[in-house]
């Protein structure tokens, strides 16, 4: 019977854990970009989740920038700003979080980190947990690369903690304003 009710206790604590989960695209890099433009989600500014989001990116030494603000920047600074999307859903059960970056000048998502946890979205508090741990996963993610800039050691493939298998990735190609334009004939008349 004991054996039986630590088995139960350790199921549940598993899972209770949260799912935290960060995929990158080949060659992202945070070390790459120093602007953000934080998108506006439909949830995100009800919690204040978007001021919360523009701290954290602000701890991490990116500079915050607003829509009409972008709009003045020269290309070559565009070129180093990311967008970022907040998405919150959830229910009475759980709490979903998630962060989409997309590349500023091809809108080409570049990284998403979502985190799934336990609780109820209604309540600050666990809303609040749940947030800060999604601010830990991005901020230790943006330290580790950028860190690979001052000791020019690799980065370290990121983990993926989901249980879904890999999905394809395609082969890293050049930006698109970077690629030669090349005019193929067409013969077929």
């Amino acid at each position: 019977m004991k054996k039986g009710m630590a088995l139960l206790l350790s199921l549940w604590l598993v899972g209770c854990a949260n799912q935290e989960n960060l995929v990158y695209s080949p060659g992202f890099s945070f070390a790459d970009y120093q602007f953000i433009v934080l998108e506006k989600g439909k949830s995100s500014g009800v919690f204040g989740f978007d001021l919360q989001l523009a701290n954290t990116f602000t701890e991490n030494q990116f500079q915050v920038l607003g829509d009409k603000e972008v709009a003045n920047l020269p290309y070559e600074d565009k070129k180093q700003t990311l967008g970022a999307l907040l998405t919150v859903d959830g229910d009475d059960d759980s709490i979903l979080l998630g962060i989409s970056l997309q590349n500023f000048i091809s809108g080409r998502t570049v990284a998403t980190i979502g985190l799934a946890e336990d609780g109820k979205l209604t309540k600050k508090k666990e809303r609040d947990r749940a947030y800060q741990q999604l601010a830990e996963a991005l901020s230790e993610a943006i330290r580790k690369d950028r860190a690979t800039v001052v000791t020019g050691k690799p980065r370290p493939a990121p983990t993926q903690r989901a249980s879904a298998p890999e999905p394809y990735r395609a082969p890293a190609q050049p930006a698109p304003e970077d690629r030669p334009y090349i005019l193929e004939p067409d013969f077929s008349e």
